[in-house]
């Protein structure tokens, strides 16, 4: 297993993390039943601790406490060696520390490694809310200096001027966005910008959302090229772009079933299928 530093927090953690979503929630991106089939996601959970992944995130809205639950259940033994991060959804201090305590009870834990404010679009009004006394960045603070939580951050799926206030605040240790092959707003290589970049001067850690665009590009591949569909390792296409940035920390990932997990670590362990970013946005080839 290959392993980056995780910014200011200093935690060697996998380069490839394993995204909580799937195992959590009903037929998240496929046809999938958290209680039907959580033989196979322990199998999974397993597997990757098995290989080296580390890094583990989930959120107490995961399937209404379901992921948190199963997390805790396999990763109790092996607490000491992984990374584990969740999430919460509050409106303030008090909902942050009543949140905190139910994650703790479904993780079976006393700490949580990484608190992240779970947020979708982190408009201005919202980092206002965060911001406000007493206030979820209040919140967060308090459980980090009582010792439940080690580091604080926040997510976002887009980039919006509220992800970079949040960044510039330099509260937060900790940021994961949407980046991905189709979503590239985060970080723009030919212009040096994006929050990535903002991120990345202040040493926050990076970890990566939506690594296989959710979908999309696959179902792309299907509508225009379904003759091509099952020729692409999605794995290697996708996951490998993600860990081409320098900037990515770790990138998560669906691992819900053992071949999952394998496919991923195969491509962690793969430094040939790394690209290269500064040429494949080179908008200027030299003449050979």
């Amino acid at each position: 297993m290959q392993y980056r530093i995780l910014g200011r927090t200093g935690e060697r953690v996998s380069e490839s993390g394993f995204g909580g979503t799937g195992v959590g929630m009903k037929n998240y991106l496929s046809e999938w039943d958290p209680d039907a089939q959580m033989d196979a996601s322990i199998e999974a959970i397993s597997r990757a601790i098995e290989l080296g992944i580390n890094y583990f995130d989930t959120a107490a809205l995961y399937g209404r406490g379901m992921s948190e639950r199963l997390f805790g259940r396999v990763l109790k033994p092996h607490r000491d060696q992984v990374f584990l991060a969740t999430k919460v959804r509050a409106s303030d201090a008090d909902g942050v520390r009543a949140s905190v305590d139910e994650s703790l009870e479904r993780l079976q834990t006393d700490h949580i490694d990484l608190l992240q404010y779970h947020g979708e679009w982190i408009t201005d009004e919202i980092v206002q809310d965060i911001e406000k006394p007493e206030g979820v960045l209040a919140g967060l603070k308090k459980v980090q200096e009582e010792g439940l939580v080690r580091y604080i951050g926040f997510t976002s799926e887009g980039v919006t001027g509220g992800v970079s206030r949040l960044i510039s605040s330099e509260a937060f240790d900790v940021m994961q966005i949407q980046y991905n092959l189709f979503f590239q707003h985060p970080c723009d290589p030919d212009k040096k910008q994006g929050v990535m970049y903002e991120a990345e001067a202040r040493n926050m850690g990076i970890v990566l959302m939506r690594t296989f665009t959710g979908g999309v590009f696959q179902k792309w591949i299907l509508q225009v090229a379904p003759e091509h569909h099952d020729k692409i390792d999605f794995p290697r296409a996708l996951l490998a772009f993600a860990l081409s940035n320098p900037m990515t920390d770790v990138a998560l990932a669906d691992m819900r079933r053992i071949d999952w997990v394998e496919s991923k670590v195969a491509v962690v362990n793969d430094a040939s299928t790394r690209i290269d970013l500064d040429g494949l946005y080179d908008r200027f080839p030299k003449k050979q």
